[in-house]
């Protein structure tokens, strides 16, 4: 009797832990869909984050185009409405030279002073056009570089996650 009551006991405390066993398993399985689920939601945010980063910067790179492209255009605009002023004075000039050798010293040294100060203007103006157009290549090429720093952060990150 006190055999079957031990057998019983031990059956009991065997079925006791074998309900718990069956609890942390559901528990544990549980917690890993809990898990994968979160880490689903993490890397579908980080992707559309991503996503987003990269629209924003192209769409910065598409802004910084145009600014770049209306800002040439000005300058060339500029540099033509120069380039017609130059010819106007040239003509007076001409024209002032032509009218008597009593005046030609004086025209000359106007005109090379108009000029030289025209020519100031245009090697100025073709020195800012320059580096208006490195640092476009830069800001393009700052502007890839970081695209792929984002790319290879976000690999990474879900490398790391996986």
């Amino acid at each position: 009797r006190d055999l079957q009551h031990e057998r019983r006991e031990a059956e009991r405390h065997r079925a006791e832990a074998d309900d718990t066993w069956r609890q942390r398993c559901a528990e544990a399985e549980a917690a890993l869909k809990a898990v994968r689920a979160d880490f689903q939601q993490e890397r579908d945010r980080m992707l559309r984050a991503q996503a987003d980063a990269e629209g924003a910067l192209e769409e910065l790179r598409n802004t910084h185009a145009d600014e770049l492209t209306r800002a040439m255009t000005k300058q060339a605009e500029e540099l033509t409405r120069k380039d017609a002023e130059l010819d106007k004075v040239r003509r007076e000039l001409q024209r002032e030279r032509e009218e008597g050798e009593r005046l030609c010293s004086t025209v000359d040294d106007a005109w090379r002073t108009r000029l030289a100060d025209s020519e100031k203007d245009l090697s100025l103006l073709s020195g800012e056009l320059k580096d208006a157009q490195r640092a476009a290549a830069q800001h393009r090429a700052d502007g890839e570089a970081r695209v792929a720093e984002l790319r290879d952060a976000g690999a990474a990150e879900l490398k790391r996650l996986v």
